[in-house]
């Protein structure tokens, strides 16, 4: 198809009320299912005219659900358009609401599933659109051809599936899955990165004119972390009727966008230092959640401080403090927004107490404690949306302990432990799916080079390549283009300020430009625009530093 004009809507319209709409359909419409992204907002439903595909009144307003479902009963005698209007601030572009609009035919007269599809009335070439089917699940569709191109591209041309009345292609099948994930969030952010990389350069732009998602700048970065983890999450339900190589191409593609976006050139500077100089942090972030530290250990003694810093404003944001003193915990960012803490260590020794920050009550809940108290561990976010405890140093010493805590059911499992006790150790979840871990401390003694992959799909661990420096207290984070960089820490040669760079190839060589500052027990965060930062610390003297610096 042409990419959508001022006149789509109308020709939409007039269409499909041509093609589908039968005036001898029976009295009885049934009450239909609709999706809006934001929950509680307002539907507005109009009659329109056949002739022109013009709205001739304003028939009724229906408010979403707390989920954003809504529930309506079409009229059998004509076609229907729904309206909703993005509330301003939310999704405004150009100063102004968003509108989307979706026409409604007499399902008993349609050949296909009854749907309704939400189409962007805004001429921003992004005329993707959902639909859900009666089941009320969620898919997509698509009338921007570089779009298609470009998953086409990925996915290839697969046998295609029919589905309540309608084919789907390969691609189509993944997308629908990727829709569902986190109420559409991937969906949204996905069509960003598809409509960036349809030229084949993750730069941000599009056929000239810079990409928004909500009225705001969405670099290719952050959709190729959506994308990840929705294929992350995708591909590791349990039941799922994606085949299982759909789901090789679907893992395949979270290292091919990647590829297709920009590394970090190597110009370092300095950001405005964190307010609360610490070493020993828990520093957390994802495409959801804000560079966030909590914890860690001041000049004057443990700390509870909880700070965020917004890139946008350039400025550092107090969040409630954490509820207990500690240093050396460990956790994970959520992809919902929320934030896990477990362990840890203070005046009182080793923690076994374990939180989970929520962002619109802005308080932490405490959840199930881990199975042993213990510090410096290393957490990972593994793609069934557990996570991975591993490592660290507990009251009898140096462990391999690894445990698995299930968020949804509040419980820890035991897993098998790790191939060696590690100290101050870091991890990563790689593109593929697997975790890396490595660096650290080893329970026999010494500052290791030695890593390690776990499989969450088998459970088990296998060899990593060494990397080419033993560290202690490093810090750790997955590029925009796939690669793991591993960062500052220390050794027998001190406290360090150079990186590592592990490449999809499991290749690893040293990074050419090196961090501002000498630290150890510092913290890193990817943020938004692709650039790598580090906060706090300690420095070659033994002093915590508030000091932050941005790799780009």
């Amino acid at each position: 198809m042409r990419p959508p004009r001022l006149t789509f809507i109308s020709l939409l319209a007039s269409l499909l009320f041509l093609s589908c709409h039968n005036p001898e359909a029976s009295a009885k419409s049934p009450t239909l299912a609709g999706w809006v992204p934001l929950p509680g907002s307002f539907v507005q439903i109009y009659r329109i005219d056949p002739k022109n595909g013009e709205n001739t009144g304003l028939l009724e307003i229906h408010r979403s659900d707390r989920d954003g479902f809504i529930r309506f009963t079409p009229s059998r005698r004509y076609p229907t358009r729904l309206l909703w209007f993005a509330p301003f601030g939310h999704c405004a572009v150009n100063g102004s609401p968003a509108s989307y609009s979706a026409v409604v035919l007499d399902p008993a007269a349609s050949a296909g599933p009854v749907r309704i599809n939400f189409a962007s009335t805004l001429q921003d070439d992004r005329a993707l659109f959902l639909f859900r089917h009666k089941n009320h699940r969620q898919s997509w569709s698509s009338l921007y051809p570089s779009a298609v191109r470009w998953t086409n591209s990925i996915f290839g041309r697969t046998a295609k599936i029919r589905r309540a009345g309608r084919v789907l292609s390969g691609n189509e099948r993944v997308m629908d899955r990727l829709a569902r994930w986190n109420g559409g969030k991937a969906w949204d952010t996905g069509s960003v990165l598809a409509q960036d990389l349809s030229d084949g350069i993750a730069d941000g732009r599009s056929d000239g004119r810079p990409l928004t998602l909500c009225g705001h700048p969405s670099p290719a970065v952050l959709g190729t972390s959506y994308w990840r983890e929705a294929v992350w999450e995708v591909t590791a339900r349990r039941h799922t009727d994606l085949t299982p190589s759909q789901k090789k191409r679907l893992e395949k593609t979270s290292i091919r966008v990647g590829r297709l976006a920009h590394g970090l050139a190597g110009r370092w500077e300095k950001v405005v230092s964190m307010p609360t100089g610490r070493d020993s942090v828990l520093v957390v972030s994802s495409p959801s959640v804000l560079p966030t530290v909590i914890g860690g250990e001041t000049n004057q003694g443990i700390s509870s401080a909880v700070e965020r810093y917004d890139p946008a404003t350039r400025s550092w944001v107090r969040l409630p403090s954490y509820p207990l003193g500690v240093a050396y915990a460990s956790g994970v960012a959520l992809p919902d927004g929320k934030i896990f803490v477990t362990g840890g260590f203070n005046s009182q020794g080793f923690t076994d107490h374990s939180y989970v920050f929520h962002p619109h009550s802005g308080k932490w809940e405490p959840v199930a404690n881990a199975p042993v108290e213990r510090a410096a561990s290393t957490s990972i976010l593994l793609p069934d949306g557990e996570i991975l405890v591993t490592g660290g140093e507990d009251n009898h010493g140096v462990t391999a302990r690894t445990d698995r805590y299930d968020i949804a059911r509040n419980l820890w499992r035991r897993e098998k432990d790790a191939p060696v006790g590690r100290l101050g150790g870091v991890g990563v979840l790689l593109p593929d799916g697997t975790v890396w871990t490595g660096e650290g401390s080893l329970k026999t003694g010494g500052i290791t080079d030695r890593g390690f992959f776990y499989n969450p799909r088998s459970r088990t661990w296998s060899d990593a390549p060494p990397s080419p420096t033993p560290r202690l207290y490093a810090t750790a984070a997955l590029l925009p283009d796939g690669s793991l960089m591993v960062l500052d820490g220390f050794n027998r040669s001190g406290v360090l300020d150079s990186a590592d760079v592990l490449g999809p190839d499991h290749r690893w060589k040293t990074f050419s430009s090196r961090d501002l500052v000498k630290r150890k027990e510092t913290g890193a965060a990817l943020l938004p625009d692709g650039s790598l930062m580090l906060v706090g610390g300690e420095d070659p003297s033994g002093n915590s530093i508030g000091i932050a610096t941005r790799l780009h």
